[in-house]
């Protein structure tokens, strides 16, 4: 859903290719350029756009050294840790319009990184999948970073959804046991604990 409107994406360490894949498959997109570190997962992507019969560019290469500057209108770095994720957007972060996250751990180091360079969240939320809950954040460079965001909790998540209730019950649960077996400093799990307590009715 935040691909709408999107003509071209770039999915950064894209393993089987199955975004891009899908996204033109279903006419979210017209056009894609899926990379990955590893040729041979490249080649996975390859055989699945082939057996879709779709056409995507796919390039070999460590996070966006593979394309040029505004080379497409959204990049999408899904499935990787937030650490990870800064590491590749660090230097090159303005070199496109829009990016898509999706870290699965350490999202806040994302959304501090964005603070830090006054970059705006458009939208942040919360979805379970499995056993698994991934924070979707969306980007784009030309906004400013809301000093009313917060670096733990999506911006568009809401007590309505049953996704991100589960969430906080979860992530509490785990902050307290956290805090409960931690020796030294846990400043950053009682500051955390207290922007999901924001939330509980």
């Amino acid at each position: 859903s935040e691909l709408k409107g999107i003509n071209s994406i770039a999915d950064i360490g894209t393993d089987h290719g199955k975004l891009p894949v899908y996204a033109i498959q279903n006419g979210i997109i017209n056009s894609a350029i899926a990379t990955d570190i590893s040729a041979a997962s490249l080649q996975k992507a390859r055989n699945l756009a082939t057996a879709s019969g779709i056409d995507i560019t796919t390039r070999v290469g460590d996070g966006l050294c593979p394309l040029k500057p505004f080379e497409v209108e959204c990049v999408v770095i899904a499935g990787m840790g937030g650490h990870e994720i800064v590491k590749i957007i660090s230097d090159r972060i303005r070199e496109y319009e829009k990016y898509i996250f999706v870290p699965h751990k350490k999202g806040h180091i994302v959304r501090d990184f964005l603070r830090a360079n006054n970059l705006g969240i458009l939208s942040d939320k919360v979805v379970k999948e499995g056993k698994f809950f991934y924070h979707i954040i969306t980007c784009n460079i030309f906004n400013k970073w809301n000093s009313s965001h917060n670096i733990y909790v999506g911006t568009d998540n809401s007590l309505d959804n049953a996704d991100f209730l589960e969430y906080l019950k979860y992530r509490t649960s785990v902050l307290e046991a956290l805090i409960a077996k931690s020796k030294g400093d846990n400043r950053a799990f009682f500051e955390e604990k207290k922007e999901l307590d924001k939330w509980k009715k």
